[in-house]
């Protein structure tokens, strides 16, 4: 049996070592391989945090922009919900003279604009899991937020797409000469012809008004949900604007 305390040399000289001098041995191995270990891990967080300092400037900036594109879309619309409510105004009003102005109101219907966001930047920031390694306790929740709001936004705009193509279009294909209520500039573009719209039979016409009624609703909706986003990506700024400034100094 080879004794663990006799062990000879590279120039053939015996050694008796104890056990403690092999524990000994074993303990410093160790502790300077899990030193080595923490140091390695302080370093990778270290480099993880600067990168994730490093995105909160562009991140800052793409919610900026953002924020503007909601207070614009907030405004586009209450100008539908506006525009569909004097619709059914007129027509309920059964003024011929009124006509004009309806054929630029229904416009409205015959468009969806949903709510879309493009952030790219933050979008690349939630795939790496940063989130998760936010420093700041309320800016995490905040992120995660607009995670759910996001995603709501989505499911919102999808439903906002299918009610025009499923419900609205189908409509204004059967009962309305689209020539003479499109938008904008495709107005003058577009071939004159066909039957003339009968706006009269509209007032009379359960589907029309619910077609209407259900997009207004939708709108409000839309609207209610748009503010509370403006909200809570106001909140998401400043604590941005925040961090970049102590990371600043």
């Amino acid at each position: 049996m080879i004794s663990l305390k006799r062990i000879i040399d590279n120039k053939g000289n015996n050694k008796n070592f104890s056990f403690k001098h092999i524990i000994l041995e074993i303990i410093l191995v160790t502790g300077g391989i899990l030193i080595a270990l923490a140091i390695d891990n302080w370093n990778n967080k270290r480099v993880e945090q600067a990168d994730i300092n490093g995105y909160y400037k562009d991140i800052q900036i793409e919610f900026k922009e953002t924020i503007n594109y909601q207070k614009r879309q907030q405004k586009t619309l209450q100008y539908l919900q506006n525009s569909m409510t004097r619709s059914l105004d007129i027509i309920k009003s059964k003024n011929k003279d009124s006509i004009p102005i309806l054929k630029t109101l229904l416009g409205t219907l015959a468009t969806t604009w949903p709510t879309r966001y493009s952030m790219p930047i933050t979008e690349e920031f939630i795939d790496l899991d940063y989130i998760n390694k936010v420093q700041n306790d309320s800016l995490k929740t905040m992120f995660k937020n607009y995670v759910r709001e996001i995603e709501r936004s989505k499911g919102m705009a999808e439903y906002n797409e299918a009610q025009y193509n499923d419900r609205i279009e189908p409509y204004i294909n059967e009962n309305i000469n689209y020539r003479e209520i499109v938008l904008g500039n495709l107005n003058s573009q577009l071939v004159i012809g066909g039957p003339n719209t009968d706006f009269e039979k509209l007032s009379k016409d359960l589907k029309f008004w619910n077609i209407v009624n259900f997009k207004i609703e939708t709108t409000i909706i839309e609207t209610s949900w748009l503010k509370r986003d403006t909200e809570i990506f106001q909140i998401i700024y400043n604590l941005l604007k925040e961090e970049n400034k102590i990371n600043s100094n």
